[in-house]
């Protein structure tokens, strides 16, 4: 009897010390900047628990593509939709391939995101900046994007607005001057050439003209329009779709950038 408290004791002993002498050695280890040794299964539940205050590699991603966009829309912002570069066009065009570079839709063709309105922010294609040499202010760009009536197919307008002579500075003053003295409107059939590829067969043909002696424009809804055949279109496309065609290069909710068959640039910003 007396050995077996003997050996109670010695075992209460044993383990006061352990429980004493333990949390010591850890917290002394800790001071020291040592590490203990860890088992796997501790380990595990460390990391699984331990938080995250880094960013996601797709977050760092979003976050420059985010700044690469607001800084080439700045740029066309400044230089007036090409119309004045000032010296800085190889700058801008070397922003634009940055932008391309970061592109999140593969295959925008395919895309719902790239059928909407949408306004141009940028070009150096000469046909659009030749616009500016005309007496009247260039408008409002834009393009008008929707489904076609067969798989693969896209209709497009381009819409240019051409203003009287000095509209710019009436609307600083807060003067009201007749609206857009002509509006072209030209209409495209596109079909899907590749997942960033469309053909582009131009189709239709609509104006709506300014005329001297009537001073505010044809009445809403009068204009001048003519369309080609059905079968006209489909000869065209069949001939010239190596040609002439249009490749987006970038597409996301609110940017679109494409290129022409000659590498020209458009830059363009959803309006709805």
């Amino acid at each position: 009897e007396t050995s077996v408290s003997k050996h109670r004791s010695d075992s209460a002993h044993e383990l006061h010390s352990r429980l004493v002498v333990v949390p010591m050695l850890i917290l002394a280890a800790a001071a020291a900047g040592l590490q203990l040794p860890v088992t796997a299964a501790r380990r595990s539940s460390i990391l699984c628990c331990a938080p995250s205050d880094t960013a996601t590699d797709a977050e760092v991603d979003d976050g420059k593509s985010a700044a690469l966009v607001a800084d080439l829309r700045l740029s066309a912002a400044r230089a007036e939709r090409g119309f004045r570069v000032d010296g800085a066009l190889e700058e801008l065009r070397q922003k634009v391939e940055a932008v391309e570079a970061a592109n999140p839709e593969p295959e925008p063709v395919d895309s719902p995101l790239l059928l909407g309105e949408w306004d141009l922010e940028f070009t150096d294609a000469f046909d659009v900046l030749s616009l500016g040499l005309s007496p009247l202010e260039v408008g409002r760009i834009s393009q008008n994007v929707r489904a076609g009536a067969s798989a693969g197919e896209l209709q497009a307008e381009n819409i240019v607005e051409l203003l009287p002579p000095l509209s710019s500075l009436a609307a600083a003053a807060s003067l009201q001057l007749p609206r857009a003295a002509t509006e072209y409107c030209v209409g495209a059939t596109c079909r899907r050439l590749s997942g960033r590829r469309v053909s582009l067969v131009f189709s239709k043909l609509r104006v709506r003209p300014w005329l001297p002696f009537v001073p505010w424009g044809l009445p809403d809804g009068v204009r001048l329009e003519a369309a080609l055949p059905s079968a006209a279109v489909d000869a065209l496309e069949s001939l010239t779709s190596s040609a002439v065609y249009l490749e987006t290069t970038y597409l996301d909710e609110g940017l679109r950038v494409a290129r022409g068959p000659g590498g020209e640039i458009y830059v363009l910003a959803r309006r709805r």
